[in-house]
């Protein structure tokens, strides 16, 4: 398949270069042999050299493509296959977590979100709609600063602390309601709460009027690959309740992590004694 030109491209406002690197990418996706010399790349993309061979460099740079030393001919880099990983996580994270999510809302009456990492943010990708949780509304794709949201906590407190530390250099700590944690200081601290006690809480920070717990799905190598939540009305749960939503969304993190290969205590220091909150 020959991937479209340029100068075929029709639609209004396209990003130019980061069309023609896509071009790129799909030309050598094609390539019969799975490389191509720059002369060929150049001509099945009707670029000149000048210009292709910038694009190229971006693109080697961050691991798209990469050149054989030797023969200098051009191919798909390793990043594409991180980023199918990801993708392919993420269904395989839906689909077995989808009974428990179930199983949870109907024992709760409370909504319950699937949230994965996008960055600096979270994302909720699935929810099962409890029969008291209607009046939450949806979040499926709703995207949230990690800082505000529980799920964001859960990937915060079991994260490798220099690429913790990468991520809050990058993360701006905007007040998203009156409740949000601000402060680096006093969110590592409520890190560290959240790492011992096994689950991590959202008290109307990221949204007014209603909480959640949240609690890490850990895959086979031990990483977070997920969080669980439950979101419940202030009106309906309390302060002194909020421990029992967080001890109930474990128990199911827990049995998503087994179906996933995770065979360690997935929230060992939550049971070591958890703090009221």
């Amino acid at each position: 398949m020959q991937p479209t030109r340029p100068e075929e491209v029709g639609r209004p406002y396209t990003a130019q270069s980061l069309e023609r690197g896509l071009l790129a990418l799909a030309a050598l996706r094609d390539a019969p042999r799975g490389d191509l010399a720059l002369g060929e790349l150049a001509q099945a993309v009707g670029l000149n050299r000048s210009t292709l061979h910038r694009l190229l460099a971006t693109l080697l740079r961050h691991g798209y493509v990469a050149q054989d030393p030797s023969t200098r001919r051009y191919r798909l880099g390793l990043a594409h296959l991180e980023m199918a990983h990801q993708v392919v996580e993420q269904l395989v994270l839906r689909r077995q977590s989808l009974r428990t999510m179930h199983a949870l809302a109907a024992e709760s009456g409370e909504s319950v979100y699937l949230n994965v990492r996008s960055g600096t943010r979270t994302l909720c990708i699935d929810e099962v709609v409890g029969p008291r949780g209607v009046t939450l509304g949806s979040n499926v794709g709703v995207a949230m600063p990690v800082h505000s949201a529980a799920a964001g906590k859960c990937y915060l407190a079991w994260m490798d602390p220099a690429e913790r530390d990468a991520l809050l250099d990058r993360l701006d700590l905007t007040r998203v309601t009156e409740r949000t944690i601000t402060s680096r200081e006093a969110l590592l601290a409520e890190v560290e709460r959240v790492r011992r006690r096994g689950y991590a809480v959202n008290d109307e920070e990221s949204e007014p009027g209603v909480r959640y717990a949240a609690a890490p799905v850990f895959d086979a190598a031990g990483d977070v690959a997920g969080a669980l939540a439950l979101g419940a009305a202030v009106l309906r749960v309390g302060h002194g309740e909020v421990e029992k939503l967080g001890a109930a969304v474990m128990v199911a993190a827990g049995r998503i992590s087994a179906s996933l290969g995770y065979r360690g205590a997935a929230h060992r220091e939550g049971a070591r004694g958890r703090e009221a909150i």
